[in-house]
C-alpha cells in the first residue's frame, strides 16, 4: 500500500530540463519584441498550463510506469484536469480578444497532436520525437506574438528560424547524449536541412536569421569539436546561452 507521504513526494513538473528554454525563450522573445496586452498573456497561460500538464498526463496514462500511476495517479489526474480546464478557458478567452491570432493557435494545436502521437508511441525519445517536440513548444509563442502585434510574416519566420536551430542542437546533444557517432553526411544533412530552411524563412523576414543561425552555428561548431558524452552539460550551457542571445537579438528587431 502506497503511503501518503511517498504519493506527494513525487514531482509533476515537467523533468525534460531542456523543454523550459524551448518554451520559455521564445515565448519571452514574443513579448518582448511586441507589445502584449490580454490576449499575450492569455496564450501564454495556455501555453504553460499545456506544458505543465505533461507529466500528470503522462503518469495518467501509465507511461510513467505502473508504479507512478499507483503512488500518485489521482494527485496527477487532478492536476491535468485542472490545467486542461484552465488552458481551454484561457485559450476561449484568448480568441475572444484576439480573433487574428486564432489561427496560430491551430498550427500550435497540431504540432501538440503530433507530439502526443510519439509520446503514446513511446518515441519522445527518439531524434524525431525531440524535434517534434521542439517545434511543438516553439509554435507555442505564435499567438502570444501575434496578439502582441507582430506581423503574420514576421512570426512565422521566427518560429521557423527557432525550429530550424532547435533542430540542429537536438541533433548534437541528442548524439552526444546516446553515445552515437553519426558518420559525416548524417551530419552534414543534419546540419544542412535546418540551414535550408533558415534561408528560405528569411523570405518571410529577418527574424528567421536571428532565432536560427546562431543555434545552427553552435550545433555545427560542437559536430566538428565531437565532444565526450561527459561533456554534455557544458554543450547544454553553451546552447542555453545562445538561444538567450538570440532572443533579445530577434525582440530588438521585431520592435
Amino acid at each position: 500500500m502506497t503511503s501518503p507521504a511517498s504519493s506527494r513526494s513525487r514531482s509533476l513538473a515537467p523533468r525534460e530540463h531542456g523543454a523550459y528554454a524551448q518554451l520559455g525563450v521564445p515565448l519571452a522573445a514574443a513579448y518582448a519584441g511586441g507589445r502584449p496586452g490580454g490576449a499575450a498573456l492569455l496564450f501564454g497561460l495556455v501555453a504553460v498550463a499545456g506544458f505543465l500538464a505533461h507529466e500528470p498526463l503522462l503518469i495518467t496514462l501509465g507511461l510513467r510506469g505502473s508504479r507512478a500511476r499507483a503512488e500518485c495517479g489521482q494527485r496527477a489526474r487532478r492536476r491535468a484536469l485542472l490545467l486542461a480546464v484552465a488552458g481551454v478557458g484561457a485559450a476561449g478567452w484568448g480568441g475572444w480578444l484576439a480573433p487574428a491570432a486564432v489561427p496560430m493557435v491551430g498550427v500550435a494545436a497540431l504540432l501538440a497532436v503530433l507530439l502526443v502521437f510519439f509520446v503514446w508511441r513511446r518515441r519522445e525519445r527518439t531524434f524525431a520525437g525531440e524535434v517534434a517536440a521542439a517545434a511543438a513548444l516553439a509554435s507555442a509563442a505564435l499567438p502570444v506574438a501575434l496578439s502582441a502585434g507582430w506581423q503574420v510574416r514576421a512570426a512565422l519566420a521566427a518560429f521557423l528560424g527557432w525550429s530550424a536551430g532547435f533542430a540542429a542542437v537536438t541533433f548534437v546533444v541528442w548524439s552526444i547524449a546516446h553515445k552515437r557517432a553519426p558518420g559525416p553526411v548524417t551530419r552534414a544533412i543534419a546540419l544542412l536541412v535546418p540551414a535550408l530552411v533558415v534561408a528560405a524563412a528569411c523570405l518571410l523576414g529577418r527574424q528567421a536569421a536571428a532565432t536560427g543561425a546562431p543555434l545552427i552555428l553552435v550545433a555545427a561548431a560542437v559536430t566538428a569539436l565531437r565532444p565526450a558524452a561527459r561533456s554534455l552539460h557544458p554543450v547544454g550551457w553553451v546552447v542555453a546561452a545562445a538561444t538567450v542571445a538570440q532572443a533579445v537579438v530577434v525582440a530588438v528587431i521585431n520592435r
